[in-house]
């Protein structure tokens, strides 16, 4: 087959112009800053590829990790999973090596964008089968709680062992009568600037629907069985009644007895030995942080066990207590017989049945809890379904489009477009992704920000430049910054952007090389329409190792030949995915730190970020810390507060393609609009939003959100 191939004449290049006026900047005397950018050699001579030690955009990369917010920025993933009994909120970053940014505007008044009605292909009143399926939340059932034995004696609790994911689905089918209209082109758009080279020979057809159709809607309801905690969370509460006789009693003055004779405190005795080992977890009956053995009677009838009526020692507990703690349930105030608890996160209360009540000198362990089990407390007190099997439903719906008009537009086949001369100034397309739940509400959440890139010399990001308010403009105040706690809400009310995007050295790469010791500090003021701003940059790059939970092998097949995990060797698993993550220590790491201050000219407010970047050869980022602070008190030392953090969890590369301006003849990248890029499933279908980053994370809202 022979190829024809049409030269669209070069469309003169349209400037978007902005409906505000831009800052203007001015660059202040850099002879008093320092900068190793000219220095043949610096720090102890350690250096290395950008493309290397940060991301080369030609290759298809998936990173996962970890992300901290700033309440939880000093948690280690150990110290989250042990509190929460989950993983952190998840990030991904993604590159798109088949993607480059186009950020001119486009001319679609040219000739070859006219469309020609397909009568041939056309047909009016199409029954179109289609089909919708629902989906219900996926969840996990609680098949049992076992009492966790091998950690150490305060860390034991009880741990769930859980079902695999449980939901259900339904597949509806249905038809829709429409008109289905085809139309033929050569181009759909047209590039602005260079040559486009089609193939008239070979066709492209792109479905939509010409306008918003209507909607209609299928529901579902789905019932299941889900197997939960109990309502009344047994293993969560502590029991504050610690002298046992079932009310609230005020604090002591002296250590006194309870006026009832108390069996010895129960344990779990997982020797089996028969008696209490300190490594062994008991029921604090009376609240004095040790077990107590039975005290002391005098057994009158001798059958080796008290019986009502018979002398005893009545002991105190060794302490003066204060007064009982309780959790006021009915928010009467006062204290009732079963308010006697206080409740904690932690299911680390070891559940104890006395099911021949009231003896109490005999009680039974529930080392392991199954849904339907059953206890009798030390009051006599009947507990049900400590884990429960309830009876659930959720109802499904979901929407479809109830199209009248289907269009298909055919166009030629692109085979090359090349600008005059090669356009140096195309932008990689990134994105982070992320999902989780917001610690102040209790809802999941979704977001996301596209991150531009370009890498000459140097590294650059393409960035809306953003200022602070000044204090009143616009009704915005600092009254809510306490102690670096500034939600994300409040950064975004507290900056406003500027229209136009500009370029901003993310990192300093003389002969794209990161070197150890690199400094570079920058001065620059800018005047905008709401203030001046005085803006201090540095960048630094040290050699450095970092720990991080990406640890790649997590599980071993034990001696019974089954998956077992090296976090935790209790824990059988299908898949070495379900372990919890493990650390491990890279050494061929370069630390960057990146901080910028910005100070308003006239009331002295200073704004700073500081961003710290640890990049591993091979991997690219691994641990990604931001600080942020405000002016302080005068006289006062500096505080920077932690916003967010990443560590790296699982990096992946799925391969490069062929790199330089051979692989962009060879192998096109897709050229895009920034505010086209909702056009494209493979970037998720997300519009380009504006956001406020520091280095590649996320600052407060994206803008207008």
């Amino acid at each position: 087959m022979s190829v024809r191939s049409v030269c669209l004449a070069a469309i003169p290049l349209l400037v978007l112009l902005s409906c505000e006026n831009p800052g203007t900047s001015s660059s202040a005397d850099q002879s008093q800053l320092t900068n190793t950018l000219g220095e043949p050699s610096v720090g102890n001579g350690m250096e290395g590829s950008l493309q290397d030690y940060f991301y080369n955009f030609e290759s298809d990369i998936n990173v996962d990790f970890y992300r901290y917010g700033n309440t939880r920025f000093d948690f280690s993933y150990g110290e989250f999973l042990a509190l929460f009994n989950r993983e952190p909120d998840h990030l991904t970053f993604k590159t798109f090596p088949d993607y480059l940014l186009d950020i001119t505007a486009a001319d679609t008044n040219s000739t070859v964008t006219q469309r020609v009605l397909v009568d041939s292909l056309t047909q009016l009143n199409v029954v179109r089968e289609d089909s919708v399926t629902l989906f219900t939340s996926q969840f996990k059932n609680i098949e049992f709680m076992s009492w966790e034995t091998d950690a150490e004696p305060e860390l034991q609790r009880y741990k769930p062992n859980n079902s695999d994911w449980i939901f259900s689905d339904t597949t509806i089918n249905y038809t829709d009568t429409l008109d289905w209209i085809v139309y033929a082109a050569v181009q759909d758009t047209v590039n602005p600037v260079g040559l486009t080279f089609v193939d008239r020979s070979e066709w492209v057809d792109t479905t939509y629907y010409p306008t918003d159709p209507r909607q209609k809607t299928y529901t579902k309801t789905f019932h299941f069985i889900r197997k939960i905690i109990g309502p009344d969370s047994l293993m969560y509460k502590v029991d504050t009644d610690c002298n046992g006789n079932g009310q609230w009693d005020d604090a002591e003055t002296v250590d006194q007895g309870n006026g009832l004779w108390d069996p010895e405190e129960p344990y779990y005795d997982i020797d089996g030995d028969g008696s209490y080992d300190l490594s062994e977890p008991y029921r604090d009956c009376n609240c004095n942080g040790q077990w107590d053995p039975a005290e002391e009677f005098v057994d009158a009838n001798g059958n080796g066990k008290w019986d009502a009526g018979e002398s005893f020692t009545d002991a105190g507990n060794g302490k003066i207590d204060p007064a009982e703690g309780f959790t006021d349930l009915n928010q009467d105030g006062v204290a009732q017989p079963n308010e006697l608890f206080i409740q904690q996160e932690i299911p680390n209360q070891l559940l104890v049945s006395y099911d021949q009540y009231p003896d109490r000198s005999s009680y039974r362990v529930l080392s392991t809890i199954y849904p339907g089990d059953s206890l009798i407390d030390r009051h006599g007190v009947l507990y049900h379904n400590i884990l429960a099997a309830v009876q659930d439903s959720e109802t499904v719906s979901r929407p479809v489009d109830d199209v009248d008009t289907l269009i298909t537009l055919y166009t030629n086949r692109v085979i090359e477009h090349l600008d005059q001369p090669v356009n140096v100034s195309d932008y990689f397309i990134t994105k982070t992704e992320w999902e989780g739940i917001d610690p102040a509400t209790g809802a999941s959440f979704r977001d996301y920000d596209y991150l531009l890139f370009k890498q000459d010399d140097n590294l650059y990001q393409l960035v809306h430049p953003s200022y602070f308010k000044p204090p009143g403009f616009q009704g915005f105040d600092f009254s809510s910054w306490d102690n670096g706690n500034w939600s994300s809400e409040d950064f975004a009310a507290g900056f406003w952007f500027e229209n136009h995007p500009v370029e901003e050295v993310l990192y300093y790469t003389p002969n794209g090389m990161l070197r150890d010791g690199e400094r570079v500090e920058t001065d620059t003021t800018v005047h905008t329409p709401v203030a001046t701003y005085l803006i201090h940059r540095s960048f630094a790059v040290d050699a450095d190792e970092v720990t991080v939970p990406a640890k790649l092998i997590t599980g071993y097949i034990n001696a019974q030949g089954n998956k077992t995990c090296y976090a935790d060797t209790t824990m059988m698993v299908s898949d070495y995915d379900e372990c919890p993550a493990m650390d491990t220590t890279f050494t061929d790491c370069f630390r960057i730190t990146r901080e910028m201050r910005m100070t308003m000219e006239g009331n002295a407010v200073e704004y700073g970020e500081r961003d710290l970047t640890w990049l591993v050869k091979g991997f690219g980022i691994v641990r990604d810390e931001v600080y942020v602070r405000w002016s302080e008190a005068p006289g006062s030392e500096e505080q920077w507060f932690g916003y967010s953090k990443w560590e790296l969890h699982r990096y992946h590369n799925g391969g490069s393609r062929s790199g330089g301006m051979l692989g962009r003849v060879l192998a096109p990248a897709r050229t895009v609009k920034l505010s086209r890029l909702q056009d494209e499933p493979e970037l998720g279908a997300d519009p380009y939003q504006v956001t406020r980053t520091a280095g590649l994370q996320r600052i407060g809202k994206a803008a207008g959100k």
